[in-house]
């Protein structure tokens, strides 16, 4: 390991934080509040997840000691797709498959464990226990160890990959948006009509 790494399991340079889920069937617990992140909200790695479903203000109240105020690594910890990630940045709940780790800053860079725990996916399904659904229980997940440089180090690295995935995060948008006004066009010249859509600025 290079001079000043340092293998360091998750409970000793973060918190903890396991999600749970307000009843589906009470319709009290759903607005337009914090958002509420499942496991299919996330791909394999997600910088900026966007939640399907968000809490009212009750659910928020009652879940509160659950949502993640600061910015933290959530990690699916429970069937085929364990070792999932996604970045969260805004006060978030998540459902109880998913554990967050909340950074203790002065040892770990919150940005650079979330690039940290993406290599690890294997690993945490290899140590996940039970056969027809896997779990990986918050105090094994704590046991986890993370590669960790020196917090300058970690800050470097967390800056460089940061800045890669904001220009994929802003190329996502722009294709997006070009998509949707290429779409308008298609319709617009179907239906006949005769003044253009406008696909980019002057």
């Amino acid at each position: 390991m290079r001079e000043g790494w340092r293998d360091l399991k998750i409970r000793d340079v973060a918190d903890v934080v396991t999600g749970s889920t307000p009843a589906s069937s009470d319709g009290n617990n759903w607005g337009s509040g914090v958002p509420f992140l499942t496991p299919s909200d996330m791909t394999d790695a997600v910088y900026s997840p966007t939640a399907a479903r968000r809490l009212s203000p009750q659910a928020e109240t009652r879940m509160s000691r659950r949502i993640v105020t600061s910015p933290g690594t959530a990690v699916v910890c429970i069937g085929a797709t364990i070792g999932k990630v996604a970045r969260i940045t805004a006060p978030t709940l998540t459902n109880q498959q998913i554990n967050t780790i909340v950074a203790r800053p002065e040892v770990l860079d919150s940005l650079y464990c979330y690039y940290a725990m993406q290599p690890l996916r294997q690993h945490l399904q290899s140590i996940a226990s039970g056969s027809a659904t896997p779990l990986l229980n918050k105090t094994r997940f704590a046991e986890v160890e993370i590669a960790i440089p020196p917090i300058a180090v970690q800050r470097r690295i967390a800056g460089v990959l940061g800045a890669l995935d904001d220009l994929i995060d802003t190329n996502k948008r722009l294709m997006r948006s070009l998509k949707d006004a290429v779409t308008a066009e298609y319709w617009r010249l179907m239906l006949g009509e005769t003044t253009p859509v406008r696909l980019f600025d002057a």
